[in-house]
């Protein structure tokens, strides 16, 4: 077989042919904040308007301390068991018809079904508000005649004694009653991010109790449960008294967690038909719509470049996922299992602007992210949110050359894991620098690390949930790296720009014997695996192209040896290459076939030709040196018959700025021992 690498190449450059231009992106539709009404409860619960703050009443502990029947007689009736399509957990009543829970319990429904010991229920109590940092919700106001609890007022009484814990764990009963179990206060723990005390205890937090209460051998409310360590065997308890704080906020419509009310729905532009406007492969667009149980949903994704979406029902599990081709139409059509809210997380592989459009047989509306494309100010801690499953939130930040930044996330509701990553290196966009616990925090899990920035430029911090299962609140903080941080991580440097009159260059060099190197333009990047043009790079060495992949550069080295052309000229070289290129289906037609020496003294064959009926043009620089030939093509839209004049008037353009770099790629090109 003569030229293997050439003969693969001239089918896979047939086949690319038909690949069309990236289109024009349209302007993204203004948001506003919009959010989701609370319908009313069954019994219906009372508004009110202006709620007063909830009233903590004095610490008046009895003369000795109760039975854990007494004090289960005196707590039980007040915790509620809180159910969602999703799960259930625990709650409890405080003053004026208010019941506190954890956020997990409820997010992100906005009504809730509650139920308490004496078979009271509200079957549509909303949801208030929710505290995503601090991994707290209000629901209701509701009407009733159940005494709310009473609370310690100072937690640091507890430590060495014996506490209970009371709530619903792994009920599956509609109307259940509370259990109650006992353990030891060891120590009280801080977490100074939200100045929240928790009471670290050996009394067992099982799935449904979270939201239940912790109480004194006295009978009063010390906290909140909310977070068990099956490794460690133990919890901790966020305070009462610190909880209480952050609910009266909640109560009185205040931004306690300075995240606003989330999600955050456009809710004025639902529609069946979106457009789709990406900026890179971080950007991706959400939507919701309410699922009917027993309802078809069929969605379509159109784009010319490679998108994907994946469908989220409201119990967090991915119902749809649709990433078919490469260019076109993506499709999902699948049953709606629940009623509530669904999510539509559309998003995109290739890193360069672009355009699309969704439609859906149910209504669709726009879910923004407020998180994304935020700059973080150095010092300073900024709230953030993973909304739904498989969210990613890309923060942006400029940093010089060699300077070094510590990034921490901290939350008690995710797992998190943070990334940095260079807008201008796509050779790390796979695997970029990341950690996931090393932050350790109040729960071991927060995450840390520092990072030396190898050049000027954009930044992505990028903080995502380690489980890909988790959403609620965290806290993102980037300072300057200081002795006793993580060891600085960053990918290798990039090299020095080489300036020329046709703009910034940078070098490809082989690691061969013998060396060949040439120059390019420094914005042609590395291109995805996911794209259309990757056909072409399996038969080559190198290759690369301009972001909307109209340019494309192909670098070939080709040990003669192995086809048995060990003697062979250049010229005759080229003639063989030419051959193959004219016997190829299409009949390519050679437009420039000679040799010249370049201004380093080395001699090149340039060879030009035209694919598909003139609708690729192709220059390829040629040489030989040692029994290695190699070859560096460039790729590009040529005229094609019948194109209109203002069609040929900008192939024309880009052609003669094409020409101008590759007269200095041919001077670049230089081979040596």
């Amino acid at each position: 077989m003569k030229l293997r690498t050439t003969a693969a190449l001239l089918l896979a450059l047939l086949a690319f042919a038909g690949c069309a231009a990236s289109p024009a992106a349209p302007t993204e539709p203004a948001a506003t904040d919009t959010a989701p009404a609370a319908a009313a409860s069954t019994p219906a619960p009372t508004a009110t308007p202006n709620p007063s703050p909830t009233q903590v009443p004095s610490d008046t502990p009895t003369t000795a301390p109760m039975t854990p029947s007494d004090l289960f007689d005196k707590v039980s009736p007040s915790v509620a068991f809180i159910e969602t399509e999703r799960g259930s957990g625990s709650g409890v009543l405080i003053d004026d018809g208010y019941v506190v829970t954890n956020a997990h319990v409820v997010w992100p429904f906005t009504e809730v079904r509650v139920v308490f010991p004496d078979g009271s229920e509200f079957t549509d109590a909303p949801v208030l508000a929710w505290d995503l940092i601090g991994d707290l919700a209000v629901v209701g106001p509701i009407e009733t005649d159940i005494s709310p609890v009473t609370f310690l007022t100072d937690e640091r009484l507890l430590v060495g004694k014996d506490v209970y814990l009371i709530g619903y764990p792994g009920e599956v009963d509609k109307f259940p009653q509370p259990t109650i179990s006992r353990g030891l206060v060891a120590r009280l723990r801080n977490w100074p991010a939200i100045d929240m005390t928790y009471l670290q205890t050996d009394a067992t937090i099982a799935g449904g109790q979270s939201g239940g209460v912790l109480v004194s051998d006295r009978g009063e409310v010390a906290g909140i449960s909310g977070n068990f360590f099956p490794d460690t065997s133990f919890a901790l308890v966020a305070s009462a008294q610190d909880v209480l704080k952050r609910v009266d906020g909640l109560i009185a419509g205040e931004n306690v967690d300075g995240l606003g009310r989330r999600p955050v729905l456009d809710e004025a532009e639902a529609d069946t038909h979106h457009m789709l406007v990406m900026s890179d492969n971080l950007a991706s667009q959400s939507f919701t719509f309410n699922g009917v149980k027993g309802e078809e949903v069929e969605i379509d994704v159109d784009a010319v470049y490679d998108y994907a979406f994946l469908v989220i029902d409201p119990l967090g599990q991915i119902v749809a996922y649709a990433d078919d081709t490469e260019t076109g139409t993506e499709h999902a059509r699948f049953d709606a299992e629940h009623d509530g809210m669904y999510v539509v997380d559309v998003y995109q592989f290739e890193n360069h602007p672009s355009a699309g459009s969704i439609s859906s047989t149910a209504e669709l509306t726009p879910l923004m992210d407020w998180d994304d494309r935020k700059r973080p100010v150095i010092g300073e801690a900024i709230p953030g949110n993973i909304d739904f499953i498989n969210d990613i939130d890309p923060y942006r930040i400029f940093l010089n050359q060699d300077q070094e930044i510590t990034v921490r996330v901290e939350s008690v509701m995710i797992d998190p894991l943070v990334m940095v990553d260079m807008e201008a290196i796509q050779e790390d966009d796979d695997e970029p620098p990341y950690d996931d616990d090393s932050g350790k925090g109040l729960f071991g899990m927060d995450a840390e690390m520092s990072y030396r920035a190898p050049a000027d430029g954009i930044y992505h911090i990028l903080v995502e949930s380690a489980t890909n299962s988790e959403t609620g609140g965290y806290f993102l903080t980037v300072n300057e790296a200081q002795a006793g941080d993580p060891t600085p991580m960053a990918p290798e440097p990039t090299p020095t720009p080489i300036r020329s009159a046709q703009g910034n260059m940078t070098r490809y060099e082989s690691e061969g014997t013998p060396t060949f190197r040439i120059d390019h333009p420094t914005d042609w990047y590395a291109v995805s695996p996911s794209s259309a043009t990757a056909v072409l790079c399996r038969f080559v060495t190198y290759c690369r192209a301009t972001t909307d992949e109209q340019v494309v550069l192909l670098i070939a080295e080709e040990r003669l040896a192995d086809y048995n052309l060990g003697d062979i000229t250049l010229e005759d070289y080229a003639a063989l290459t030419q051959e193959v290129i004219e016997s190829q289906p299409g009949s390519p037609e050679v437009t420039r076939s000679e040799v010249i020496t370049n201004t380093r003294g080395i001699p090149l064959h340039v060879l030009e030709y035209e694919l598909a009926t003139g609708r690729l043009r192709a220059v390829r620089l040629m040489t030989i040196h040692k029994g290695v030939a190699f070859n560096a093509t460039i790729i590009m839209p040529a005229v094609p018959p019948g194109a209109d004049d203002s069609y040929r008037q900008s192939i024309e353009q880009q052609h003669r700025r094409m020409d101008a770099i590759i007269e200095h790629m041919i001077d670049s090109f230089l081979v040596q021992d």
